[in-house]
């Protein structure tokens, strides 16, 4: 690893720097150090792109062949059909207290906010054309459910 930084007690601050220049911090376990510092490469915040969370991750070959990697998969040495959750909904927080593997139906019921693309603004909130209202519907493992359409749309966006 050929970034900076700053043990805390049992945390390591990771500082990241972004192609705009910004600095962020990751934070990992001490005791993960050691395996952290055979990444021969920097550690870099990447911004999902439809959530707002950032992640750190770090690259592996020349441009020919650049193949990315999640420090969280890399902890853990995923490879599983699972995914790894960040309890906290922070992808820069990598300590092992705040990770834990589960299904995708689990991590999906744990999002935050509303859909990237949503008119209206409000998690699980859709306007359905059809009779120009707002349809509300939940997933749950898997299943969709359908909570029917709202016509006091403002009552609901007051409650978020």
């Amino acid at each position: 690893m050929k970034n900076d930084y700053e043990i805390r007690g049992d945390v390591v601050a990771i500082f990241l720097k972004r192609k705009d220049g910004t600095r962020m911090e990751c934070l990992v376990d001490v005791k993960m150090l050691p395996m952290i510092h055979k990444i021969p490469n920097t550690l870099y915040a990447w911004k999902a792109k439809h959530y707002k969370t950032y992640y750190v991750r770090f690259d592996i070959g020349g441009r020919s062949n650049k193949k990315s990697f999640y420090l969280h998969k890399f902890l853990f040495g995923h490879t599983s059909d699972k995914v790894i959750d960040h309890i906290n909904g922070n992808g820069l927080d990598n300590r092992i207290e705040n990770l834990r593997v589960i299904q995708q139906y689990e991590n999906l019921q744990n999002r935050r906010g509303a859909n990237y693309q949503s008119k209206s603004g409000v998690r699980n909130v859709s306007w359905c054309s059809r009779v120009n209202m707002w349809f509300v519907q939940i997933r749950e493992k898997n299943k969709r459910h359908s909570i029917g359409i709202l016509k006091i749309y403002l009552m609901l966006k007051g409650e978020r």
